[in-house]
């Protein structure tokens, strides 16, 4: 059976949801709590996918996931292109998201606080765009229906620049979800992106929070479940594929 490591601890608080994410699609999880691979960063190569879970790690000092992205930077950047090359995956939801921000899987882009301001809680409605993305495969076109929970959460890079970067974005196939309306001010309505390789996929809502019908506001969205377990399928057919 195929291993997602799944971090915890230091202010995360999505683990078990999300560790139970994974074991709805036969993918083994085993919690990690953050001190212990950072200490140890060489254990990543042990696992298949690493899931940053959200939450608000170190309180979110400075910024938001700024403490824990600068420190899993430093530590896995001996292992990080190896666990890439191997076919390893990442997701980083919400505080995760910020997680990867921080550590600069995405640059030049980065998470910047909410417009107008303030910290939403709420379900909202996103769109499935055409990308590289491994754990959206299939799902393009498709509407989904997540909880969100953030005060940071809008994609955002320098006016001066955000032409071209944006094209990039574009050609490179790294746009995955859009917000169906405007919840934040994220640009473009941004609300998932994927790395280059389509192998990291960092969204701000909680596609973990949104795999059981009970949990939905309304009753007329609760197809959206299937969907949304797809994007965890995915992730282990690849793994499956990748490390037969």
């Amino acid at each position: 059976m195929k291993k997602v490591l799944v971090l915890s601890g230091e202010g995360i608080n999505c683990e078990m949801e999300t560790a139970a994410a994974f074991e709805r699609v036969g993918v083994s999880p085993q919690i990690v709590p953050v001190r212990v691979l950072l200490t140890n960063p060489q254990m990543l190569l042990d696992y298949q996918i690493f899931a940053l879970p959200g939450g608000f790690s170190f309180g979110d000092e400075i910024t938001s996931g700024q403490v824990l992205g600068l420190a899993l930077k430093d530590a896995l950047t001996p292992v990080w292109a190896q666990f890439m090359n191997r076919g390893g995956l990442s997701i980083g939801i919400c505080n995760g998201f910020q997680i990867l921000m921080k550590m600069g899987v995405f640059e030049p882009f980065t998470l910047a606080a909410n417009s107008p301001h303030g910290f939403q809680n709420r379900w909202i409605g996103m769109k499935v765009e055409a990308s590289k993305c491994v754990w959206t495969k299939g799902l393009e076109g498709e509407e989904l229906f997540m909880p969100m929970r953030h005060g940071e959460g809008r994609i955002w890079t320098p006016s001066n620049q955000r032409t071209e970067r944006m094209n990039v974005l574009r050609e490179q196939g790294q746009i995955v979800l859009r917000y169906t309306s405007d919840p934040n001010g994220s640009l473009e309505q941004i609300a998932g992106l994927c790395d280059p390789t389509g192998q990291v996929f960092g969204l701000m809502p909680h596609p973990e929070a949104a795999l059981m019908t009970n949990l939905f506001p309304s009753k007329n969205m609760t197809n959206k479940a299937t969907l949304h377990e797809r994007i965890f399928a995915n992730a282990a057919q690849y793994t499956q594929e990748i490390h037969a």
